[in-house]
């Protein structure tokens, strides 16, 4: 879908639509950089339904061991000039809950953390279902 975006633009809004309405049509998780750059692409038009459906297509790692989830950080802090602040955002709160969720090891908490704080994210968006499409917020779909 990158592919076709990069060489007709016109239609990132229609994809960004369909994001924005998508119900959870595959169990399949979104690419971690493919996802990213549909969130470059698309920064112009950037409803808050459809940011909050791209990040529920991302892989989930709230089940994620300590050491699964080690791997997982150091990818992100070692690639996250090519990963959307947006998601870069999401995920350090996910990795933080991870923490908070589990019965993990002082030592290991500070190890997650101290990789967690090489993650630079400039802004925060706002998840916050106060927008026209609070509505299409379903639980269901999570």
């Amino acid at each position: 879908m990158i592919f076709v975006l990069k060489h007709y633009p016109k239609y990132i809004n229609l994809v960004c639509d369909h994001f924005r309405y998508l119900y959870n049509y595959s169990a399949q998780d979104a690419d971690l950089y493919a996802a990213s750059k549909l969130l470059h692409m698309s920064e112009g038009y950037q409803p808050k339904q459809f940011v909050r459906n791209l990040v529920r297509k991302l892989k989930k790692i709230d089940e994620y061991d300590i050491s699964k989830l080690k791997l997982f950080l150091d990818e992100l802090v070692s690639n996250q000039e090519k990963i959307h602040p947006i998601i870069l955002g999401y995920y350090k709160i996910e990795i933080q809950n991870n923490i908070s969720n589990n019965n993990y090891h002082k030592l290991q908490i500070k190890v997650i953390e101290k990789s967690l704080a090489k993650i630079i994210v400039e802004t925060s968006f706002d998840f916050t279902a106060r927008d026209r499409d609070a509505n299409l917020d379903i639980p269901y779909m999570d």
